[in-house]
């Protein structure tokens, strides 16, 4: 079990995952086995096997307003996710079940299995509580708890199923509860295939044009670093190799903030200044700089002649249904940590003016590949602008 946590534990890096058994394991041996030097010594070695750091609840980028890095504070992105928004009880039994009465009826059979069985779901209640996260983590702290939802549905159909064996069929069909079982398994097996929310075959989650455009920057000699929205980050690194400036695992640092910056000011050569910065200096300015944001500006401005590789920027389509929540994030107050009325206005920022006008910049962006209205690829020129 140890072994396995820790090889969890370096794959997901999730501690509270492997808490969370731990926990039901000590339960189960104190109570059903009354075994307390057990499960002491059992949690002891299976958490040193696991090689965990305690996780602090209270730490959690899920709750945390803004993120410190050097003298700014950089807002959570958490807030612009779609898969963290809450959902209502309706929603959450439609998505976990495919169906709102089948969703309650697995509600009702863990409810019932509870009754029952009150030791057995103590130890797995964390499952089943994932729900309870939804207020905090959003939705997609709900796939969690799937498992245990179709669980208690599964008992409490095959309990009924083995009560109506017993108690109702006559007695020339009766058969035993094994086969009872089995056959109500089967049942609902079937009805939650028919039921089921999920097309297990994967779909694509972003149009073809766009990945094309992407693959299209592969074994490039001049060595470019690829600037898009972060949704991109991990999908560009595959098809063509080259750097990004952030991800999805790496969205909540101060890069996220100053792309978005990039992207909603009305000003080409800010917009070509803050992208070089980014390639060329990044976390180590941020970190080295001690100032307010307005100093950091004209700081940025000031490096942007100096050389840096060669940047491909990135703009596409549906870009533009994010840029409510790019702006939201660029007029985050940086010096302050908190949210300011947005100074950018959508028709005067630089994706429009690139990738809609096609505008240039008098050559400070090079139109490299052209798929409007999918995507569109500018290269920044290699001469900074002092405008």
């Amino acid at each position: 079990m140890g072994v396995g946590a820790y090889l969890f534990n370096w794959w997901y890096g999730r501690p509270e995952l492997i808490v969370m058994p731990v926990i039901a394991f000590i339960w189960l041996r104190l109570v059903v086995l009354r075994d307390w030097r057990g499960a002491v010594f059992g949690a002891v070695i299976v958490l040193l096997l696991s090689d965990i750091a305690m996780p602090n609840s209270l730490a959690s980028s899920y709750i945390q307003p803004y993120f410190s890095q050097s003298g700014f504070r950089f807002p959570n992105l958490l807030g612009t996710v779609s898969e963290v928004q809450s959902y209502d009880i309706s929603q959450i039994f439609l998505w976990l079940t495919g169906d709102l009465w089948l969703g309650w009826f697995c509600a009702l059979g863990l409810f019932l299995l509870a009754l029952r069985h009150p030791v057995i779901v103590i130890a797995y209640a964390p499952l089943a509580g994932f729900v309870l996260f939804n207020a905090v983590l959003g939705n997609r702290a709900i796939f969690y708890a799937a498992p245990a939802f179709w669980f208690g549905g599964a008992w409490l159909f095959i309990t009924i199923c083995r009560f109506a064996v017993t108690y109702m069929a006559p007695t020339r069909f009766a058969v035993d509860h094994g086969f009872a079982g089995t056959m109500a398994a089967v049942a609902m097996f079937g009805m939650t295939y028919l039921a089921s929310p999920t097309d297990y075959m994967p779909q694509p989650s972003f149009p073809k044009p766009v990945m094309s455009a992407f693959a299209m920057l592969k074994d490039r000699a001049d060595d470019p670093v690829v600037a898009s929205w972060w949704d991109y980050g991990y999908a560009s690194r595959f098809l063509n190799g080259a750097p990004t400036l952030h991800d999805g695992g790496g969205s909540a640092v101060g890069t996220t903030y100053f792309f978005a910056r990039a992207i909603v000011t009305d000003d080409l050569h800010e917009t070509a200044a803050i992208l070089r910065f980014l390639v060329r200096d990044g976390r180590h300015l941020i970190d080295w700089y001690e100032g307010d944001a307005g100093g950091f500006y004209q700081l940025i401005k000031a490096r942007q002649t100096r050389p840096t590789r060669p940047i491909f920027l990135v703009l596409t389509g549906e870009m533009a249904g994010w840029m409510q929540a790019i702006t939201k994030i660029a007029s985050w107050d940086i010096d302050q940590g908190q949210w300011q009325d947005s100074q950018f206005r959508f028709a005067d920022s630089s994706y429009l003016k690139l990738f809609h006008h096609g505008e240039t910049a008098d050559g400070l962006f090079d139109l490299v590949y052209d798929d409007y209205p999918q995507v569109r690829i500018f290269r920044l020129s290699d001469q900074g602008s002092v405008d």
